[in-house]
């Protein structure tokens, strides 16, 4: 037995060598065994045996064995090149909104950026403090509320007093006529002749007589404007002070109402108690601010104005000694009462 096998290991060998170079590998091997010897003899067919022989096959590839055990973990190679990037795949839909996170530490405050560019302007809003007339037309703000029946309103830079009630109070003017209030207008200083006071360069007057406005002329600085003596006016030393003496003049008074005023009328005359000051001592002299034309409804775009019946003073002529006669006059106002804020 022992012999057949070694010849069929060889056998195996020899028909394992010659079937790599041959083709088509056969899947059995086929022998004849001498009965007498044990040998061995392959052959291409069991059919080749002679007499004296016993033909015999076998598989050239045995039965599967058994699944070995596992053998150790092999050393890890070297990691590899890295591939080429992969295409950009398509967009997966969007998963659900997380759990809102704690709130951060504030952070350190960054510098200023550039200024950006100036916005469009804005629409007007309503101003705060309006007077308005009786029909709701906007006068302007309102400035302060004066003793009396008064206010002062305050538009385009010009400080205008009116009554509430729509009239407007006269005040007191030197007028450069002696024989009534006109001819230019000197809003009273109070310095009878000296001047040299200042006052705001937009303060709006009310003339009852000439049923007219005026506002403060002259050169200004720093918004102020001086008043000043007429021409003509001259100064008379009176112990530490001097007085002074002015053409003939005449000046508008405000009257007991709203609106009311006089006309007081100041000549030279010989031998009474106002003269020139050089006759008998006593001057009379008078300063203010010089008064321009004014015209509200184009420079603060007040509404046309109504009227009113306002009463006029009897005023005192110097020339005469006498007071002129009385009466009531149709002047310019607005419509009344006025709203206030």
């Amino acid at each position: 037995m022992s012999s057949i096998r070694s010849y069929s290991g060889l056998a195996s060998s020899l028909l394992l060598g010659t079937a790599a170079m041959a083709a088509p590998v056969s899947t059995t091997i086929s022998a004849c065994v001498t009965s007498s010897t044990g040998a061995v003899r392959i052959v291409s067919s069991t059919s080749l045996c002679v007499a004296g022989e016993v033909g015999t096959t076998w598989a050239v590839v045995g039965p599967v064995g058994p699944v070995g055990a596992q053998g150790p973990t092999g050393a890890a190679g070297p990691q590899g090149p890295a591939g080429p990037v992969g295409a950009t795949g398509s967009m997966g839909p969007q998963g659900p909104t997380g759990a809102t996170g704690a709130t951060g530490s504030t952070g350190a405050t960054g510098s200023p950026g550039p200024a950006g560019p100036q916005g469009p302007a804005g629409t007007s809003g309503s101003a705060g403090g309006v007077v308005m007339d009786a029909n709701g037309n906007e006068l302007g703000t309102l400035l302060s509320v004066n003793y009396g029946t008064s206010i002062t309103i305050y538009k385009a830079g010009y400080a205008v007093t009116v009554n509430i009630d729509g009239s407007f109070p006269p005040s007191q003017i030197w007028w450069s006529s002696g024989g009534g209030c006109s001819g230019t207008g000197y809003l009273n200083d109070g310095q009878g002749g000296a001047g040299g006071v200042q006052t705001y360069y937009k303060t709006a007057v009310w003339s009852g007589a000439s049923d007219s406005w005026y506002v403060t002329n002259g050169s200004a600085t720093k918004g102020l404007v001086t008043s000043v003596a007429p021409a003509g006016t001259v100064s008379y030393p009176d112990g530490g002070s001097f007085v002074y003496n002015s053409p003939d003049h005449s000046i508008e008074n405000s009257g007991p109402t709203g609106g009311s005023y006089e006309c007081d009328i100041h000549q030279s005359y010989d031998g009474s108690t106002l003269d020139n000051f050089s006759t008998n001592g006593n001057g009379s002299g008078y300063s203010g601010w010089v008064l321009g034309a004014f015209d509200p409804q184009s420079t603060l775009g007040w509404p046309g104005f109504t009227t009113c019946t306002v009463k006029v003073v009897p005023g005192y002529n110097s020339q005469s000694l006498a007071y002129g006669s009385g009466g009531t006059a149709t002047d310019s106002c607005l419509a009344g009462p006025l709203q206030l804020p």
